[in-house]
């Protein structure tokens, strides 16, 4: 269940090109699949922590890939671990979902930041990743420059739950 969202973003992304378009991008409620020809820039949503109005900008590829992001604070789904974003890049939309589950599952306090990207030691689908807990933040791998950006909240797919503790 883990990799529903990306996997529907995935499709659907490959059903527009299939049908002519020559860019698109599908956001399944965080999880998002690219294929975009002009450089974009891609909030990250955190909710209401210190660290916010982040953004990656994003340069074109060759090829459809995928930026998805899981939450312990954030959104609706259930998850084992306490990141206010835990964002993954792949050319794999279903393996970034995935994988930013699985990350945000390994962070509970702040000295999980120091391993949780251990879990992708030998996973060469994995480009990048970051995770956000309230006022820090970890990067790993490969990733768009990061920036600050101002954005509407009101624009962006989340879900708000009574289950956050």
């Amino acid at each position: 269940m883990a990799t529903v969202a990306g996997a529907l973003a995935q499709e659907s992304l490959m059903a527009i090109l299939d049908a002519g378009a020559d860019e698109a991008v599908v956001d399944n409620g965080g999880d998002i699949a690219f294929f975009i020809r002009k450089p974009i820039r891609v909030g990250i949503y955190t909710g209401n922590t210190f660290i916010r109005e982040l953004a990656f900008e994003v340069e074109p590829r060759d090829r459809p890939f995928g930026i998805c992001t899981s939450s312990g604070t954030v959104g609706h789904s259930f998850s084992f671990g306490k990141s206010d974003a835990a964002t993954v890049i792949s050319s794999n939309v279903v393996f970034a979902d995935a994988a930013a589950t699985a990350l945000g599952n390994r962070v509970r306090e702040e000295s999980d930041l120091e391993s949780c990207f251990d879990v992708f030691k030998g996973l060469p689908e994995i480009e990048g990743a970051m995770v956000v807990l309230k006022n820090k933040v970890a990067l790993w791998g490969t990733l768009p420059r990061l920036v600050r950006s101002q954005f509407n909240v009101d624009l962006i797919t989340r879900g708000e739950s009574s289950l956050i503790q």
